[in-house]
């Protein structure tokens, strides 16, 4: 059983709107900054973060270099516990678009 109850995101703004808990989740899983970093979308799974498949493809087509994410590296990780000599703190969800200038 999941530590977190189920939190549904729905959209892109949602997923803006719930960073702060989404991060504080992230923060409190063993490895979860490193996790991140080997699979976002993963991570939202295993600390009850609902994403729907169209959110999922949206996310990508904003961030391409989320499309070539293995799962392998992450089970890795998740499956061996301990922590990590180095550890990633992860202090924002996506990086935040640059505003077009008027």
């Amino acid at each position: 059983m999941s530590r977190f109850p189920p939190l549904a995101i729905r959209s892109f703004d949602d997923l803006v709107k719930a960073e702060r808990e989404i991060l504080q989740r992230i923060a409190k899983t063993p490895n979860g900054g490193n996790l991140f970093m080997l699979h976002p979308f993963r991570l939202f799974a295993d600390v009850e973060v609902k994403l729907p498949k169209e959110l999922e493809a949206e996310i990508v087509r904003r961030f391409p270099e989320l499309s070539g994410l293995s799962s392998t590296a992450y089970e890795a990780l998740r499956n061996r516990g301990g922590h990590q000599n180095v550890r990633f703190h992860i202090r924002g969800l996506f990086r935040k678009k640059k505003q077009e200038p008027k």
